[in-house]
């Protein structure tokens, strides 16, 4: 028998919190500062060609994130509202998630509130309400299509899935990477339909409707995108990413012979190379002492600029820029600020036609360090740090880092819930572990082609994977009480009986 009623005082805990965090991030000028104008990626979104549709297919950045900027500035006129607006998108998507769990899956009660109670502290997302970057966005699209995805599955309405096609489409020309995301969903939601052991008739209808709402605007867009501007993949990116590692690999022993526009990258990328300053390759440093040998994802950094640059003065016949002291990728964007949006599926495909003939030569090479960048994944389970105006606000938890404080905490709310006998079942224990660890592994596949980047994108990529552990490990601890108890109660009968 229940003490409480634990539905009322979930709404209350989850309000509270909310209420919470709201104060501590609007009461920061930190978060309130608009940041990314003239810096980082700021320029490239700000900057779309918005022209025409082939315009808008051939450009490397997708709409969905320049169209939310394109908004802001029609109605402000600035920039200026973006932070504001980017914090309340990203809580009400997180609030309007827990109501969708609190009213369709009633029998979810605690691991509901938990998962969206992580959802309100996932500090290292914080870092990027103030700027001009897709993170925060693409977080608050993903909350509203897990909520959608439920709302449609359980009214099973025309317009609900229309809602859902809308929100999914625009979190992939948000962030390309998330493009799994439509795939994930009918899945999620084929597991609940088991779940809840609906009837196989009805059960693969559910699933074919998903799986049509999420999948086919993606392919339509991608086979709209071939047929006006030649290029097939969903992202235009590949090429500029792949030259990053084959001009690292690239030596002068590996007789590769190029010919017309590649032959003219090729020279200008080697000669460019050569001027870096500091040398980022062995092969180019004189001086070991003085420019000590570096890793390959240091030089991946230096060179993908490089190269972005080297395949504008090809194509364009302009030289942007030529400072070969500085190579650090994103350290002159005020100065490149223009040309960010002149990047096509054109360079990108030159780039990709240069990359392929190294990086199969170099297979061996790329192939160990694909490997190596599976080494990464231990150190975003292990540690959770990142530095605010040069003071670290999350220190390294050593050794077992955030996941050995998980386990405790579960631990102990784990005796608290069993106490007052509100518990999580093994059916919302599997919906959430599921849904958590599908979504960890599926979002690592892009990052690990960028060793270097695979920390950075931690914020987004533990967004639901942490709040899946917690429950996992939530569900255990209060199965091992639960055992306790009964062994307690079972020593207890037989002493009293010995008696």
């Amino acid at each position: 028998m229940m003490f409480f009623d634990f539905r009322k005082i979930s709404i209350v805990i989850f309000l509270v919190q909310l209420f919470i965090i709201l104060f501590l991030v609007l009461s920061n000028d930190y978060y309130l500062e608009v940041f990314g104008i003239h810096t980082s990626d700021g320029p490239s979104y700000i900057n779309y060609p918005w022209g025409s549709l082939n315009e808008i297919l051939g450009s490397h950045r997708n709409f969905g994130y320049p169209l939310f900027l394109k908004i802001i500035y029609l109605i402000f006129g600035t920039y200026d509202h973006v932070p504001i607006i980017q914090i309340s998108f990203y809580f009400l998507s997180v609030l309007i998630l827990y109501f969708v769990f609190f009213h369709y899956l009633k029998d979810f009660k605690l691991s509901a509130l938990i998962f969206c109670s992580f959802l309100l502290w996932h500090i290292p997302l914080f870092k990027y309400f103030p700027q001009i970057l897709t993170e925060t966005n693409c977080a608050s699209l993903l909350n509203l299509c897990f909520a959608l995805s439920i709302i449609a599955f359980r009214k099973d309405k025309l317009i609900w899935y229309m809602y859902l096609l809308i929100i999914s489409f625009l979190l992939f020309q948000t962030r390309t990477a998330f493009v799994f995301v439509s795939f994930l969903l009918p899945f999620w939601i084929l597991l609940l339909c088991l779940i809840e052991k609906v009837d196989k008739c009805h059960l693969f209808k559910i699933f074919k409707k998903f799986a049509c709402v999420c999948i086919l605007p993606i392919v339509f867009y991608v086979i709209l995108r071939f047929l006006l501007v030649g290029h097939f993949g969903i992202v235009s990116l590949n090429g500029i990413l792949l030259s990053g590692h084959a001009s690292t690999f690239y030596a002068d022993t590996d007789n590769i012979k190029f010919e017309g526009e590649l032959s003219n990258l090729h020279e200008l990328i080697i000669d460019r190379k050569k001027k870096l300053d500091p040398p980022c390759n062995t092969r180019f440093i004189s001086n070991v002492e003085k420019y000590p040998v570096t890793t390959h994802n240091e030089c991946y950094g230096k060179y993908v600029m490089m190269n972005w640059l080297a395949a504008i003065e090809i194509i364009d016949g302009d030289k942007p820029f030529d400072d070969y002291r500085i190579y650090q990728a994103w350290d002159h964007v005020p100065t490149l600020s223009e040309f960010f949006s002149r990047y096509t599926v054109n360079h990108d495909n030159l780039l990709m036609a240069y990359s392929l003939p190294i990086i199969a030569v170099h297979k061996n090479d790329y192939r160990t360090w694909m490997i190596s960048a599976l080494s990464n994944v231990p150190v975003i389970l292990n540690s959770l740090s990142y530095k605010l105006k040069n003071k670290s606000m999350i220190n390294y938890f050593n050794k077992w880092g955030i996941i050995g404080l998980i386990i405790c905490l579960s631990a102990i709310l784990g005796l608290i819930s069993f106490l007052f006998k509100t518990t999580i079942g093994l059916k919302e224990c599997l919906f959430f572990v599921v849904v958590s660890f599908s979504f960890f592994i599926f979002s690592l596949s892009p990052v690990l082609f960028i060793n270097k980047l695979i920390v950075r994108f931690f914020e987004l990529h533990s967004l639901y994977f942490f709040p899946g552990i917690f429950i996992l490990f939530l569900y255990i601890f209060q199965n091992i009480f639960k055992i306790m108890f009964f062994k307690f109660k079972f020593f207890k009968f037989e002493f009293l009986r010995m008696k």
